[in-house]
């Protein structure tokens, strides 16, 4: 349009939130965490994954400013997944990501 110059947005993009799904996130299958504790200032939950070689997991990152998500299939033979959060910063409204570990 006449007028409109385009420019690029330098703020960063954080990771906002991360979702686990049961198959491809096209499927919107997203599981719910098995466990969700609390320990001082941090918040964990924890994903409990059966072993399924006809079905792999899915992990999502989502990211604040921005409408562009990424999604990968999990490794098989991965038992579990955990995210803790640190519920005293957020990000787009959700608690800040401290750390995520599957083993």
């Amino acid at each position: 349009m006449e007028g409109w110059k385009e420019f690029v947005d330098t703020a960063p993009h954080r990771l906002s939130r991360v979702t686990f799904f049961d198959g491809p996130v096209e499927d919107s299958a997203s599981l719910v965490p098995d466990e969700d504790t609390r320990l001082g200032k941090t918040r964990t939950a924890k994903w409990l994954l059966q072993s399924k070689p006809d079905r792999p997991y899915w992990f999502a990152c989502y990211y604040s400013g921005t409408s562009l998500a990424l999604s990968r299939s999990l490794p098989a033979g991965l038992k579990e997944c955990s995210v803790t959060y640190d519920p005293s910063i957020e990000i787009d409204g959700m608690p800040e990501i401290k750390l995520i570990s599957c083993k």
